[in-house]
């Protein structure tokens, strides 16, 4: 499964890449299942209709999930990248200027899980 990753590119600002979580088959269930990675913390988080926010990094390497609406997500160079229910991306952008945030046509519902600085990712 590919995924975005807002990260810091080789110039040292913030970048959307994909990267390529794999998968390894469990006999015992038949399930294909990534690594298992432990999270310090989980929060369901509503951002307002009209919310937009400037270049910000994330405070923490987080998973995020949208569960409704649709937001925008933005880096330094101008590109952007939109959002819906279902979708999942990573932020990992603390030692860059970060990217922006909006909201689309209403508030949007997510779910933010933060993951450990020891998960790694190869980019596609």
């Amino acid at each position: 499964m590919r995924i975005v990753r807002f990260g810091e590119g080789a110039d040292g600002t913030c970048h959307a890449s994909e990267v390529e979580i794999t998968y390894a088959a469990d006999a015992a269930t038949g399930l294909a299942m990534s690594e298992s990675l432990t999270s310090d913390g989980m929060q369901f988080v509503t951002l307002p209709d009209g919310f937009a926010a400037g270049l910000h990094p994330s405070a923490k390497r987080r998973v995020l999930v949208v569960l409704r609406g649709q937001i925008e997500v933005g880096v330094p160079d101008g590109s952007s990248r939109v959002f819906g229910p279902g979708d999942s991306f990573i932020v990992d952008d603390a030692a860059t200027s970060g990217h922006t945030t909006r909201t689309i046509g209403g508030a949007v519902e997510m779910l933010w899980v933060a993951i450990p600085d020891t998960a790694v990712w190869r980019s596609v």
